[in-house]
C-alpha cells in the first residue's frame, strides 16, 4: 500500500516513510543523495531536523519519489511551510495545505482519465451496450468484427448503432481489420449531472451479475460504526488503493472485462 501524502504534515517523516516502505529498498538515503549530487550525511541531516532543503533540491527529492502534479505541490508546500519564519507565514502554508488536502479527496484528481462531451458522456452511460462493446473491443480475442459480434450475441442493428456510436466519438478505432481503443479511462467527476447515471448504471449491471456470478466474483457489503477519525482513515485507504489498483489497467494485451463498483455512505 502506498504512503498517502495527504495524511502528512512533516516532510522528513514523509520522505522516511517512502524510503522505507515504497519499493526504493536498501540504500534508498544513498540513491536520494546521489540524485541530488550531495553527501549521503547531508540527507541524514535533513531527516533529522539538523538541516533543511533548499526549494530547488525539495523539487528534485520530488522528482526522485515519483510525484505526480498535486503531490508535488502538497511536498513542496510542507517544505515551504516548514521553513517559515514567522506565525502568519505558517499559517498562510498550513491553509494551502488543507486546501490541497480538499482536492485530494476527489477520485477526479487522483486518476488520469480521457474526457468526452457532456452530452457524449450521457449518450455513452445510456446504454450499457455502449460500455460493453467498448470494453470488450480492448481484448485481443475480440478485436475484430466476427468475434466481437459473437461475443456479444447482440441484434444486429444494436450492435451496428453502438458501433456506428463509439467508431464516430473515437472511443473506438478501427485499424485495417481490427479494432483498438481511442479513450480508454472515462472519468464522469463528481460534479457532474451525468455521475448519478453511470453509477446507477454500473449498479444496476452488477445486480444483474448478481444472479449469475462467475467463479472469481467478489462481493461484499457491510454497514459499520465507526469513529470520524477512523472514518477518515478507512476513506483514504480506499482512494489510495483506488489509485493503485487503476494503474494495472493500462495493458497492451487484456484479457477479460469486469465490473468493478465501490461505494463507502453514510446509511
Amino acid at each position: 500500500m502506498k504512503t498517502d501524502i495527504y495524511q502528512e504534515s512533516d516532510f522528513r517523516e514523509y520522505i522516511q516513510k517512502k524510503l522505507k516502505t515504497e519499493g526504493f529498498g536498501h540504500g534508498g538515503k544513498s540513491r536520494l543523495a546521489q540524485y541530488l549530487n550531495c553527501q549521503p550525511s547531508f540527507v541524514s541531516q535533513v531527516l533529522k531536523g539538523i538541516n533543511t532543503l533548499s526549494l530547488e533540491q525539495a523539487y528534485r527529492v520530488s522528482t526522485f519519489l515519483n510525484h505526480s502534479e498535486l503531490e508535488r505541490s502538497y511536498f513542496m508546500t510542507m517544505v515551504q511551510a516548514n521553513k517559515a519564519g514567522t506565525q502568519e507565514l505558517t499559517k498562510y502554508y498550513q491553509t494551502k495545505l488543507e486546501d490541497i488536502r480538499k482536492s485530494a479527496k476527489l477520485i477526479e484528481n487522483r486518476i488520469t482519465s480521457d474526457e468526452i462531451s457532456e452530452a457524449e458522456t450521457i449518450q455513452y452511460y445510456t446504454n450499457w451496450n455502449h460500455v460493453r462493446i467498448h470494453h470488450l473491443a480492448n481484448i485481443p480475442a475480440y478485436r475484430n468484427l466476427p468475434d466481437l459480434k459473437k461475443k456479444l450475441n447482440l441484434p444486429e442493428e444494436e450492435f451496428d448503432k453502438c458501433l456506428e456510436f463509439l467508431l464516430s466519438k473515437k472511443l473506438l478505432i478501427l485499424a485495417g481489420e481490427e479494432f483498438k481503443m481511442g479513450f480508454k479511462k472515462l472519468y464522469v467527476k463528481k460534479n457532474s449531472p451525468v455521475v448519478n447515471l453511470a453509477h446507477i448504471n454500473a449498479r444496476l449491471q452488477n445486480i444483474q451479475n448478481l444472479k449469475n456470478p462467475g467463479v472469481d466474483a467478489l462481493n461484499f457489503g457491510a454497514n459499520l460504526t465507526i469513529s470520524e477519525k477512523n472514518f477518515r482513515i478507512f476513506r483514504s485507504k480506499i482512494v489510495l488503493l483506488l489509485e493503485e489498483l487503476y494503474s494495472l489497467v493500462d495493458e497492451e494485451a487484456p484479457e477479460r472485462m469486469c465490473s468493478f463498483v465501490v461505494d463507502l455512505m453514510d446509511s
